[in-house]
């Protein structure tokens, strides 16, 4: 938004967050839990997630040099892309691929925490779901800056420096290390974002706007995005 209007001026700006789907994205019962992390062959060893395109801007360098240095967690890798994990040949990493919807939303609910070292990105819609899920997150303060108010149910950690590696192992052991802390603050991350990122408001604010681009009317609500079709 801030990058918008220090270029253009607009006679009306607004800015709308990326819709989740509560539906799809929301904490796992523990029976849930048990029964994906059974299926996914992950016993009681702790778990690491990066969901997203396997490239170098999304960190895929940083977190490589991760899962050499902490082989006593399991990482798990869902997405595609170029920089394979697949082609590490490390014990403790495992690609997921083609996964979406309510079977992505298994990996956030098997994972401990969901790790995403990219830059330039703004904010990336995998950190809303997974804060939907109630699970812990670790970024760049780059993606804190496009929605400062995640600071407080988010962990961060710069991606830049010769000691990043070091300064990542660190806060990942920190936050996997206190298992009562990561449990007694999954509600508040899941009340952050279901306050800030509700798939039907989104959709109920851009069905308005169409409307007002149209010279139309829109109801206020009709049905769960407030549609109605057109006459």
């Amino acid at each position: 938004q801030s990058e918008f209007l220090a270029r253009w001026r607009l006679p009306d700006q607004r800015l709308i967050p990326n819709g989740v789907d509560f539906e799809a994205f929301k904490p796992l019962s523990q029976s849930e839990r048990d029964r994906v992390r059974s299926e996914l062959g992950l016993g009681d060893r702790r778990v690491v997630l990066f969901v997203g395109r396997f490239v170098e801007r999304k960190g895929l360098g940083l977190l490589h040099e991760l899962a050499k240095r902490m082989p006593s967690i399991d990482w798990l890798f869902a997405g595609h892309g170029p920089l394979d994990p697949a082609s590490w040949a490390l014990p403790n990493v495992r690609v997921e691929r083609d996964r979406s919807g309510q079977t992505l939303a298994e990996l956030y609910g098997a994972a401990d925490l969901l790790v995403l070292p990219s830059l330039g990105e703004g904010f990336p819609l995998v950190v809303s779901e997974a804060l939907a899920m109630g699970l812990p997150v670790l970024v760049d303060p780059s993606t804190i800056a496009g929605c400062p108010a995640v600071a407080s149910v988010a962990a961060s950690e710069s991606v830049l420096g010769a000691d990043a590696p070091s300064r990542w192992a660190a806060r990942i052991g920190e936050i996997l290390g206190d298992a009562a802390e990561r449990a007694a603050t999954a509600p508040a991350r899941v009340e952050f974002a279901r306050s800030h990122w509700d798939w039907d408001r989104a959709a109920g604010e851009y069905a308005r706007l169409f409307a007002k681009v149209r010279g139309g009317e829109m109801p206020d609500r009709d049905g769960p995005a407030g549609v109605r079709p057109a006459e």
